[in-house]
């Protein structure tokens, strides 16, 4: 079994207040980095939520299942990156890792413009039982994309799905005309639609661009549009606390860590380093197979 050192750096502390949530940000965006994640960053924070950062592109690998398993949410963001995402292995396969940690009872919530993109290219595609999109995320067809399915024009707006609390914004907007490269589909029946594409003049209209599904064993949203385009900071982190705050209420324990923390990896040894602020060295070495 391969295994991986740790040195985590804490860039500086926060408390949980009330949300109590463990979050890591998994970073598979390798071609927008230098402005999206910093909007997604702040958005997180402002919700109230604290995080710990695995950048999966620098890193050249997915996280482990165990990795993953140390904490209640996995936050996925490929922003508009339309290749080579580690949420599909690197190499457009199965992400058996990631599947173990849902098959374990995990949580994700998966966020971009090009998440189905990368694996299966332009729409549209079918997902039936034993396909991972229909299984875990509740996406029976990638009906189309913005922009490329829609003369070019974009979606102009989102909006609220009916039938669901888990979202508050009635409508989400953008800083530009129109969002290129969203994605709609159509969920499985039990999924819960939450965001889908508007208004009703437009050429795509209803398509479902985020999804909530229990499957019974593990939680998602896959929110298939890049929240760094939403129109102002303050609905950005009125989107974000909402659709935390959803996860959160399924959480019942004290997260593991504390603090922002970055990861840096390194392979060939059977111990890691992980550094806690709430430990009284800070510094501790554990066995990689805890």
């Amino acid at each position: 079994m391969k295994q991986t050192i740790f040195l985590v750096f804490t860039l500086f502390s926060m408390t949980f207040a009330q949300t109590g949530m463990s979050i890591l940000f998994v970073d598979d965006d390798n071609y927008s980095n230098g402005d999206h994640r910093p909007s997604i960053e702040t958005a997180i924070t402002e919700a109230g939520y604290t995080y710990t950062i695995f950048d999966a592109q620098t890193q050249g690998m997915s996280p482990t299942a165990d990795q993953m398993s140390l904490y209640d949410l996995v936050f996925w963001y490929n922003a508009n990156d339309g290749a080579g995402g580690y949420f599909w292995n690197g190499t457009d396969t199965l992400n058996s890792e990631l599947q173990t940690y849902l098959d374990n009872g995990g949580m994700v919530w998966a966020m971009g413009n090009d998440i189905i993109y990368d694996r299966f290219g332009g729409a549209p595609d079918t997902f039936e039982t034993g396909d991972f999109l229909f299984d875990y995320f509740g996406i029976e067809r990638y009906d189309a994309q913005s922009r490329v399915d829609d003369s070019g024009e974009g979606v102009p707006m989102l909006l609220k799905s009916e039938g669901q609390d888990i979202a508050s914004l009635d409508t989400i907007k953008w800083y530009v005309s129109g969002l290129w490269y969203g994605d709609g589909c159509t969920p499985v029946a039990g999924a819960v639609p939450v965001y889908e594409f508007g208004d009703a003049g437009y050429s795509l209209a209803e398509l479902k661009t985020a999804i909530w599904y229990d499957n019974g064993t593990s939680k998602t949203m896959g929110t298939y549009f890049d929240a760094y385009y939403i129109d102002t900071d303050e609905h950005r982190t009125t989107f974000f606390k909402d659709i935390l705050d959803h996860f959160n209420s399924f959480v019942s324990q004290e997260p593991p860590v504390s603090g922002n923390q970055y990861f840096l990896n390194f392979d060939g040894v059977d111990d890691y380093l992980r550094y806690n602020d709430e430990e009284e060295d800070g510094l501790a070495l554990m066995d990689s197979a805890e």
